[in-house]
């Protein structure tokens, strides 16, 4: 039993122990399966063709307009445009009728026109190996070769820019699911707020993305997934062989999202967070970069920036500094803890390599 693997991510040592064993063959590949990218690239004479897949796996009664949006946030993070999209739905035996299969591919359609994206195939089958809708995405897009971000750039003196807030997407959840727990916490105000976190600002980072590769040359780009900003940070720095320092009064985090947190006892760095980019540029260019961000109503705040200390990722709070731990499990698990310690509620995998 020792070796029962717990929920969420695998940790990085078995991780990068699988992904070793990937043989390169195909020169074609320009950006293969490795921690910390979301999406492969692979060569087509001057463009590169960028995909990525990611299940959706946790309660939720859109999993067909989540699928859409979590796939392409990965594909816009490597400076991509999202344009073709295949759906696996698997649904479960004894309840799947075809009000819910329709429900789904409605979500489907509706998320791709909102993008500009073609449904172009997939699969769906009843099976007994699900208990709720389960949606496998696969997003493809294309970029040219010279605005293909490869998170390898990210350098010391870097400036580190984050969009849009800490755990949009894992505040809406808590507040979906244990609404009424949190009402006599929080009051009812806050969770209904929380709740329309998931459209405004929303779990989209593709318009954000799409601005800020516009306005500058971008060293990296990871959005916030599956252990929230700690886990970004330290894949990040892994990829590239840096660290990082923050500055906790820098970051924004939502009203809701800190009331729920402290609430739930849950630290806000490390919770589900689709909605948001980490950013890494130039000094030079985060001037022009946050000017236009601003201009365009994206979100944006300087949180810190890239060192020379390599793995080490800094928080300073109040001037105290400590150390930012890498998050394999993410912290919204906690709050679905059944009495023996099992999450009940399995968040959406966040698809760390490609």
């Amino acid at each position: 039993m020792s070796d029962i693997l717990p929920e969420g991510k695998l940790n990085a040592a078995l991780l990068k122990d699988l992904l070793d064993t990937i043989p390169s063959a195909d020169p074609r590949v320009t950006i293969g399966a490795r921690q910390a990218d979301d999406a492969a690239a692979i060569a087509f004479e001057e463009n590169r063709l960028v995909v990525s897949t990611d299940p959706i796996t946790f309660s939720t009664d859109r999993p067909g307009w989540y699928a859409v949006n979590v796939n392409a946030n990965d594909v816009a993070a490597m400076g991509a445009t999202p344009k073709w999209f295949l759906a696996t739905i698997m649904l479960p035996t004894g309840s799947a009728n075809s009000t819910m299969v329709r429900s789904i591919f409605k979500e489907i359609l509706e998320a791709c026109a909102a993008l500009d994206v073609t449904l172009c195939g997939g699969h769906t089958e009843v099976t007994s190996a699900v208990t709720r809708p389960v949606v496998v995405g696969q997003m493809m897009g294309e970029v040219h070769q010279e605005n293909l971000i490869d998170s390898r750039r990210l350098s010391p003196g870097d400036r580190l820019i984050l969009t849009g807030g800490l755990a949009i997407e894992g505040t809406a959840i808590l507040a979906t699911q244990l609404e009424e727990k949190l009402k006599p916490l929080v009051g009812e105000e806050v969770v209904i707020s929380a709740k329309e976190l998931l459209r405004r600002p929303g779990i989209s980072v593709v318009n954000a993305a799409r601005v800020g590769c516009g306005a500058a040359r971008l060293q990296a780009v990871h959005d916030l997934t599956e252990g929230g900003l700690a886990g970004a940070c330290h894949e990040l720095c892994r990829a590239a062989g840096v660290g990082m320092e923050l500055v906790q009064e820098s970051i924004l985090i939502h009203r809701e999202t800190r009331l729920i947190a402290q609430a739930l006892g849950l630290d806000p760095l490390g919770m589900l967070a689709s909605g948001a980019l980490l950013i890494g540029v130039s000094p030079d260019s985060s001037g022009l970069l946050l000017s236009e961000l601003d201009r365009n109503e994206v979100i944006c705040c300087v949180i810190g920036e890239v060192t020379d200390k390599v793995g080490e990722v800094g928080i300073l709070r109040q001037a105290e500094r400590r150390l930012l731990e890498w998050v394999t499990r993410d912290e919204i698990l906690k709050a679905f803890e059944t009495d023996d310690g099992a999450g009940v509620l399995p968040a959406h995998s966040s698809g760390e390599e490609s």
